[in-house]
């Protein structure tokens, strides 16, 4: 899937997406939504606190934390 989408982006002039990307941004839009941590630590298979550097908007979503 990331490879069909990454081939046509580059022929669009849009830049190579890396697949954790997705996985970081539908966890922010879950934090954004203000679900659990641990039921988004859970759903996403996350293993360690890792992940919490790269949030986007992290200060959107901590007030809701």
């Amino acid at each position: 899937f990331i490879n069909r989408c990454n081939n046509s982006w580059i022929q669009n002039g849009f830049p190579n997406m890396p697949g954790n990307a997705f996985c970081i941004s539908g966890t922010t839009e879950l934090l954004l939504q203000s679900i659990d941590l641990d039921i988004i630590s859970v759903q996403g298979r996350w293993t360690s606190c890792a992940f919490l550097d790269y949030w986007c908007c992290i200060e959107s979503i901590l007030p809701l934390q």
